[in-house]
């Protein structure tokens, strides 16, 4: 999927291991590499997409209002960042912040920091077994 992505958008990636004194920084234009070098950097990798299909002006014919396809790339995230609590998730879209996780592994943060939800969680079962779980407001509700 990256390697997709990396074809129709200008992508940069900052990584570092913790065994490691300077971290690595690649940008990418089209999948053409640009720009490559060692750069300070926190440890762990950072994926930067910007100007999604800059390079395929056939492709914006089927793209929709700017809002809308933001709308589906932020509910793409906020999947990402409810199946990951681990990872820290932060999406921009347009110089505004939507959502920022921070990645230390507690799902409600995710739920309430990411401004996933705002209602609090419950707790029921019987002796043989139990369910736990987050609630959203309606808006984010889904009938199943």
């Amino acid at each position: 999927a990256l390697s997709s992505i990396a074809a129709v958008a200008r992508v940069e990636v900052v990584t570092r291991t913790a065994a490691s004194l300077a971290g690595s920084r690649i940008f990418l234009e089209g999948a053409r590499e640009v720009e490559f070098g060692e750069v300070g950097a926190p440890e762990g990798t950072t994926f930067l997409v910007r100007n999604l299909f800059f390079n395929t002006p056939v492709r914006r014919k089927f793209l929709k209002q700017p809002a809308t396809e933001g709308g589906y790339i932020a509910d793409l995230m906020e999947h990402l960042a409810l199946s990951r609590p681990d990872i820290s998730f932060k999406l921009v879209i347009g110089n505004q912040l939507r959502f920022h996780t921070s990645g230390n592994g507690d799902l409600r943060e995710v739920i309430y920091r990411g401004g996933l939800g705002s209602h609090p969680g419950g707790k029921g079962g019987h002796p043989g077994g139990g369910v736990s779980g987050e609630t959203g407001p309606g808006a984010r509700q889904q009938e199943f």
